[in-house]
């Protein structure tokens, strides 16, 4: 009986270190996932008065951090500043996107947010690169802040550009 015991314990001692470190290397893998969010919100709630719009890219993250609701196509009736930009009307038109930000512009500064992990991103723009930074300047957005986060790499913990927050002055008509 004692035996059986011992066999019991040792089985349940296995499963539960087993476990462990599946959802050990789970944490680690997803350490630096989302990173800079936070640091993003804050600096939106700092910099950025609450009425002005902002362009998301990830939006339920920035939701969370700058503690806005949601505007937009799709959202209109909640009344927030927060611009959806994974919105079904921007998602495979980016002529819709200009639209808006042309109207918005007329009336008030117009930021924008974008970020390196939510690869739901219209596809206009994302992945990232050197020409999605440049159509943004492009429409008048100027980059104001990069936020950087140490993040795991193939060659091992590295400092990365990992959100991009952009500025458009207000359009002065001529």
């Amino acid at each position: 009986d004692a035996v059986g015991k011992l066999f019991v314990l040792l089985f349940i001692i296995f499963i539960c270190w087993h476990f462990y470190g599946l959802g050990n290397s789970l944490i680690s893998s997803k350490s630096s996932s989302y990173a800079g969010h936070p640091e993003a919100g804050q600096w939106f709630r700092e910099n950025v008065p609450q009425d002005t719009p902002i362009f998301v890219g990830s939006p339920r993250m920035q939701r969370a951090f700058i503690g806005r609701e949601y505007a937009g196509p799709g959202d209109w009736a909640k009344g927030g500043s927060l611009w959806y930009l994974r919105a079904d009307k921007y998602l495979n038109n980016k002529s819709a996107f200009e639209k808006d930000l042309a109207t918005l512009s007329q009336k008030s500064e117009v930021y924008l947010e974008i970020d390196v992990w939510e690869y739901t991103q219209p596809k206009w723009y994302f992945p990232i690169t050197q020409n999605s930074l440049n159509y943004f300047n492009g429409l008048g957005f100027k980059l104001i802040k990069v936020i950087e986060k140490e993040i795991l790499t193939q060659k091992g913990k590295q400092k990365r550009a990992v959100i991009f927050i952009f500025k458009k002055e207000v359009t002065v008509k001529k």
